[in-house]
């Protein structure tokens, strides 16, 4: 039986919010009750948190929350919350300091009372007054400093609740009741007044939580979609660089107070929600949120767990910088709920003695390229669109001139020439772009004939029988703005961008953007690095962008028609979000989106780049690596393998583009004429393209 429930759009947020109708049959297994919600409406990738309000009649308490029955409750350590403006416009940090060890529920009611907190001075049912009248408050330095009651241990359900009891949800985290985490395994009791508030956060090791409003006045919440949370953490990390430097976490400290048309500048997606009492909030696994209270009230808390989210916990990215963090052994849970195959190599990665050696031989190797970066080029820094101008005006003037093209070529043929052509040769195929079976816009093996290494050179430098008429050229496009260099079949069509004549000065997808900020905040949603071909792209329903070659690299991308390159790129989430994959599989075949990758798939949960050591979804692998089945195959961001040197090269469909790390792009070597180079041969990644000696 399906569940009902309304999908609420506002105007003041860029996502939609979901309310949940559950029946007292559908609340009886609080499991499958969620299982049954991410099923019928795909959550998991596009809801940060969602509300569900329980049935008539159903009540967690029958004595009710007069001060005769709850006000003696005793609150551990509530503390004062103080807010400061950060150095970014509409940026604010929260710090707190115990106001007492000790205070009853009734005692909190009278601070409130006596500082004006008890209630919002405005209307309750207008949500826009009321978030303006929170942000304004944080402005002034000479209010009285709320109080928050947060963290007091205890419950206030009856013992008897069987349905929707917090302490008793019946997930796969009451796997851990005998290791006793507060908050986590247990639960938590929230005394709120009035400015109280609780800062963007995920939850920790990217659990679910539960809030339940016992009392009192609502919650106003706002949320970010799971499958936009790398894009969030990026901003977050360029507003707030210096915390973001010193913890790898900071966001977990719940300290940082972004204010929603920030997010709307940056391009974030969020929803709003309010929280009335006898209603539950859920949090999803990777669900940043962010909210506040609008005056007295009572909530009651916890975390709990699903066999979906043990993909989110293999990798969920722990602070280590407080005491108090919280931490749990997942392994327990990969061990229970994974397979065997997929437990040791949980184990061998994470668990087992590590050292970066690797990474700092790919770094030390890397220097030797003209790819090296600067802090300003990884997209988790601030932006400085000079720096990125910089690397773009650079590699446009090393052949072949187009910063997709480059991208399939070893760094020793990309010379640098001085200057910028009007055309060049180009290097990526019409089954690139399409990514399905069908024949290249030229012919594989007379590309191959036709490309001829200079007698006179020993740089690899390709060269043409006639530049001028070939073709196999195409013409360059430079960015007025970025000065990124594309060619025209790789990017766009000119005249889709301006009609008006050819002298009008090309502009790049991402320097089309109306804001001045949001140009300088685009990045790739797919990699670390900046600079390079940006287009527009869709990571399930969040706007974003792409540069082109990690779109060609990845196995979830797909443009939307490929015959016209002035579109979006869809992105599906990786699996353990459920997205809808309607999408893709309307744009993909089967053989390419599900080509073997074993013994890749046993290991696909790792996810950190070998070079930057990033989390990240959609990294590639080392097709040499999975074929010789090593244990530690590397897995790397398509962008970060070019800075080091390694390799990705083309390959016949269903491959079309592989990956080679440092270990097999050890030496060049030279191959006969006409020698066929397939995924899996003996010298692979040893071939420098398609640089070939004539037999004598």
């Amino acid at each position: 039986q399906r569940i009902r429930y309304e999908r609420e759009t506002s105007r003041e947020s860029t996502a939609d919010s979901y309310t949940f109708y559950p029946t007292e049959e559908q609340i009886e297994d609080f499991a499958e009750l969620i299982e049954k919600i991410e099923q019928q409406t795909h959550a998991g990738s596009k809801c940060g948190i969602l509300k569900i309000v329980p049935p008539n009649g159903w009540k967690p308490r029958e004595e009710g929350y007069s001060n005769k029955t709850v006000g003696a409750t005793k609150i551990t350590r509530p503390v004062k919350e103080i807010y400061s403006s950060a150095n970014k416009p509409k940026c604010f940090t929260k710090d707190v300091s115990v106001h007492k060890k000790e205070l009853t529920w009734s005692e909190l009611q009278t601070y409130a009372k006596k500082n004006k907190l008890t209630v919002v001075n405005g209307d309750l049912d207008d949500r826009k007054e009321i978030d303006k009248l929170l942000f304004e408050s944080m402005k002034k330095d000479l209010l009285p400093d709320p109080v928050y009651g947060a963290d007091t241990e205890g419950s206030l359900y009856d013992e008897d609740v069987t349905t929707l009891n917090v302490s008793h949800l019946g997930t796969i985290l009451d796997d851990l009741k005998s290791t006793r985490i507060t908050g986590v395994t247990t639960t938590y009791l929230y005394f709120g007044m009035w400015r109280t508030m609780f800062p963007w956060h995920a939850e920790d090791v990217d659990l679910y939580s539960i809030n339940y409003l016992h009392h009192g006045t609502p919650k106003h919440w706002w949320s970010i979609p799971p499958e936009a949370a790398d894009l969030f953490e990026r901003m977050m990390s360029q507003l707030f660089p210096d915390d973001a430097a010193k913890c790898g976490a900071f966001l977990r400290h719940k300290n940082y107070i972004v204010h929603p048309d920030t997010l709307r500048l940056y391009g974030i997606p969020f929803a709003i929600t309010t929280q009335r009492k006898n209603e539950f909030i859920i949090t999803l696994p990777r669900g940043y949120h962010m909210g506040y209270n609008t005056g007295l009230n009572i909530a009651e808390s916890t975390n709990f767990a699903s066999d979906r989210w043990v993909d989110f916990g293999m990798n969920s990215v722990l602070c280590s910088c407080k005491k108090e963090a919280v931490h749990i052994n997942v392994e327990a849970f990969v061990k229970k709920y994974r397979t065997e195959e997929e437990h040791e190599a949980f184990k061998k990665y994470w668990l087992s003695p590590r050292i970066d050696a690797r990474r700092h031989n790919a770094m030390k190797i890397g220097r030797n390229y003209t790819l090296n970066f600067t802090d300003s080029m990884y997209s988790k820094n601030e932006n400085n669109l000079f720096v990125e101008k910089q690397y773009n005006e650079l590699r446009s003037k090393h052949f072949p001139h187009c910063a997709v093209c480059e991208t399939f070529l070893p760094e020793d043929c990309c010379e640098y020439m001085g200057q910028i052509p009007d055309r060049s040769r180009s290097f990526v195929t019409s089954n690139l772009l399409s990514k399905k079976k069908s024949k290249s816009v030229f012919d594989e093996e007379e590309e191959k004939e036709e490309i001829k290494e200079e007698d006179d050179e020993d740089s690899g430098r390709f060269t043409l029988d006639e530049p001028p008429f070939d073709p196999k050229e195409d013409r360059v496009l430079v960015c007025e703005n970025c000065k990124v260099s594309v060619h025209e079949q790789c990017y766009s069509k000119r005249s889709q961008y301006d009609e008006r004549d050819e002298e009008t000065p090309w502009k790049c997808m991402r320097c089309c953007e109306k804001d001045e900020t949001r140009i300088r905040a685009a990045t790739c949603v797919l990699c670390e690095l900046r600079g390079g071909a940006l287009v527009k792209a869709l990571l399930g329903s969040t706007s974003t962008f792409v540069h082109v070659v990690c779109a060609l690299a990845h196995r979830r991308s797909f443009f939307f028609d490929p015959s016209d390159y002035l579109n979006q790129v869809y992105i599906h989430p990786p699996p353990r979000y459920e997205a809808d994959d309607k999408i893709l599989k309307l744009l993909s075949e089967a053989e390419y989106r599900d080509l073997p990758r074993k013994p890749f798939d046993a290991i696909a949960n790792r996810y950190q780049c070998s070079i930057c050591k990033v989390h990240g979804e959609g990294l590639l692998v080392c097709s040499a690596c999975v074929l010789e089945e090593e244990e530690d195959a590397e897995m790397v961001h398509a962008t970060c393998a070019r800075g080091v040197g390694m390799r990705m090269e083309r390959r016949e469909y269903p491959h079309l583009v592989v990956l080679y790390c440092h270990k097999h792009v050890d030496r060049l070597i030279r191959l006969p004429e006409g020698t066929e180079i397939e995924v899996g041969d003996g010298r692979r990644g040893r071939i420098v393209g398609y640089v070939f000696d004539e037999e004598e």
